[in-house]
């Protein structure tokens, strides 16, 4: 599995072009994604055949959400999926480092059927056996990580021992530096489930920039055709082997 994590509706165009089988649909990539507007998943619905997973954190900073921010998270649930996305990226913990499990039990309460992922608050998690055991009791159906470590290459010898503990009852998704030159690593370690944005900078259509913002150069973030349509490739070639 290939999922691309996108920041906008032509970026997740492009990557589903390109071989993306999945796209995670986020806002705000220097934050490290937040919830995505209700209108850019109504456009992302109505243009994506692929599935839709959505990013819901209502900020960035930690995993630790008050009350209102729960409700929150619960309402942005409710409205997407009233537009058939198909699953669900969230991820909650504690002060002391472990999973919320009471607020993710509630959202596993409230939306029984939809697809869950747990994503990289994981890496920040203080207990990540017991995390898993959790997630799997829970249902949880893929968890994203880069081995506790701040890339995934770094993280190997755990990304090794989650795979072990998942046992096949959920998905240990690696994300998080990943790219198609270290993809064969991760799938000798038994990962078959990848996820990457493939992100470049694109340059600004602007002619004229505003003289008292010159150091604002207009660029923003888009998504490597290339790097998709390789690391899709590759995937299947590892898979045939």
């Amino acid at each position: 599995m290939l999922e691309i994590c996108t920041f906008d509706i032509e970026s997740s165009i492009k990557a589903e072009q390109a071989g993306a089988e999945r796209i995670e649909l986020c806002a705000n990539k220097p934050e490290g994604g937040v919830t995505p507007s209700l209108g850019t998943i109504i456009q992302a619905k109505n243009t994506l055949n692929c599935p839709i997973y959505v990013m819901f954190r209502p900020r960035g900073g930690d995993f630790i959400y008050s009350r209102l921010e729960q409700e929150q998270i619960i309402l942005d649930i409710e409205l997407a999926l009233a537009h058939k996305i198909d699953g669900v990226v969230v991820g909650s913990l504690l002060s002391n480092g472990r999973i919320d499990l009471d607020f993710m039990e509630k959202l596993k309460y409230k939306f029984p059927d939809t697809n869950f992922t747990f994503h990289r608050a994981f890496d920040r998690c203080s207990d990540p056996k017991e995390a898993i055991k959790k997630l799997i009791s829970l249902g949880f159906e893929n968890i994203l990580t880069s081995g506790q470590h701040p890339l995934a290459l770094s993280g190997l010898k755990n990304l090794e021992e989650y795979i072990e503990l998942a046992a096949g009852k959920i998905n240990i998704m690696v994300g998080s530096g990943v790219n198609p030159e270290n993809i064969p690593t991760f799938y000798k370690i038994g990962i078959r489930n990848f996820h990457f944005s493939a992100g470049i900078n694109l340059k600004s259509k602007m002619d004229t920039m505003a003289p008292n913002f010159s150091g604002d150069d207009g660029n923003y973030p888009g998504v490597n055709e290339a790097s998709i349509r390789k690391a899709r490739e590759l995937i299947e070639t590892l898979a045939k082997n």
